[in-house]
């Protein structure tokens, strides 16, 4: 971990201004202990004169209603070289019609459901080179349920043994 490195949330208004009130009575350290913050956090938010700590944050782009619509968070994020939650935080600030989050769905080959009822949906997924939670969303949209699709499931060692020696019998 970083020196100086806070993990724990800047003081609220509120925070600050029972740190302000107890500080007339008690410590800088008394007061860091009872709220559950550092000493340095209260040394802070006194050399700022008791106001909270103010997060700079990137305005909404001038050209934001012309470049949004039509466009995913992706897109807009390496347009506009910002993080997608910077794009969250603009699109409830001014909200724009966009495209599709996800972009364009998987559709699953002809012969899918077929697939489904001789493997599992992971095998499936290997085969198709996609990941499973994929292939299990297309079942779903295709209205084929788990309970159609056999069930694999591997052979417990009461069954391999039996299995065992009925090969050796036949040998």
């Amino acid at each position: 971990m970083k020196r100086g490195v806070s993990h724990k949330p800047r003081l609220t208004a509120e925070q600050v201004e029972r740190a302000r009130r107890l500080s007339m009575v008690y410590d800088r350290g008394t007061v860091a202990e009872m709220l559950g913050a550092s000493p340095a956090t209260i040394r802070a938010a006194a050399a700022r004169g008791w106001k909270p700590a103010e997060r700079k944050l990137r305005p909404v782009p001038n050209d934001w209603g012309i470049v949004a619509p039509g466009l995913t968070m992706p897109e807009l994020a390496r347009h506009y070289r910002a993080s997608q939650s910077a794009i969250a935080r603009w699109l409830r600030e001014k909200p724009v019609a966009r495209a599709y989050n996800g972009g364009h769905v998987w559709q699953p080959p002809e012969n899918f459901a077929s697939l489904l009822e001789q493997h599992s949906a992971n095998r499936v997924a290997r085969m198709l080179g996609v990941h499973p939670n994929t292939v299990k969303a297309a079942r779903y949209r295709l209205g084929i349920h788990p309970t159609q699709v056999a069930t694999r499931r591997k052979a417990g060692w009461a069954e391999r043994f039996v299995a065992a020696s009925q090969v050796e019998a036949r040998a």
